[in-house]
């Protein structure tokens, strides 16, 4: 489970580029469709090595659309307060 992911900001991330979720699933290999509409809805977050796999996708998107790319630490974020060694 990842610490500090904000839903609102990955579905911000994901809407502007004209990105289906059903485009995600497909495209970062997202074994279950209604995955990334859990996460947006914060029923469910993502594992690191997905979110790395979605981020790629929406970016791929964004690059064509030549929009800026969305990185980790816009959708993750934590106080450097209060983080560990592992966040």
């Amino acid at each position: 489970m990842i610490r500090g992911f904000v839903p609102a900001a990955f579905r911000d991330a994901r809407e502007p580029v004209g990105m289906s979720r059903g485009d995600l699933v497909r495209l970062a290999g997202i074994a279950d469709e209604g995955t990334p509409r859990r996460w947006e809805l914060g029923q469910a977050c993502p594992q690191i090595d997905v979110l790395r796999r979605a981020l790629a996708a929406i970016n791929g998107e964004a690059e064509q659309k030549q929009l800026p790319p969305v990185g980790v630490g816009e959708v993750i974020v934590t106080d450097a307060a209060t983080r560990y060694l592992s966040d």
